[in-house]
This record gives C-alpha cells, structure tokens and sequence, in this order.
C-alpha cells in the first residue's frame, strides 16, 4: 500500500488496568451510546482520554498504566458476510 494518502495508524496508546493474576485490561469510559474503549491513536486524544481514566481512577479507587504501542503489524482482516 505504499500509494496510500490518508490517515494510517502508526501508534497507539492505552490506558490499562492491572489485575490481581498480572492480567492486563482496558477500562472503558461508559457513555449513551456505548462503552468507549480508553484507546486513542492521535496523541492530542490521549489527554482527553487521560482525563477519562482520571475520573474512573478517583471514583473506583483503581490504578491505571498509559502504555504506547509503536510497533504495527496487521494480522488478518475481518470482511462483511452479507450479501446485497
């Protein structure tokens, strides 16, 4: 895809919980219409996110790690069954 021009994820960051067996989570912040992963792409939404998991930290008690991933690397595709 080298003649790609639009907007290509290169870096993530997540907001993660930490749980008694050492297993990793992401929280989510819960609006209207759903469950928000705290996951941004653009490093401007990480302080909105941020601010997110900062609420959920102070209502819950709970202690979260902001993790970067930098490395991609596509594994599979996921593509529509339906048929028109």
């Amino acid at each position: 895809m080298s003649d790609y021009r639009g907007f290509r994820i290169t870096e993530i960051h997540a907001i993660t919980d930490v749980g008694d067996d050492d297993e990793e989570s992401i929280p989510a912040w819960f609006a209207a219409t759903g469950p928000i992963p705290l996951i941004p792409a653009d490093p401007k939404r990480l302080e909105d996110i941020k601010a997110m998991a900062q609420r959920i930290a102070d209502a819950t008690a709970q202690s979260f790690k902001i993790t970067q991933f930098s490395v991609r690397e596509d594994i599979g595709e996921i593509k529509s069954t339906k048929t028109n």
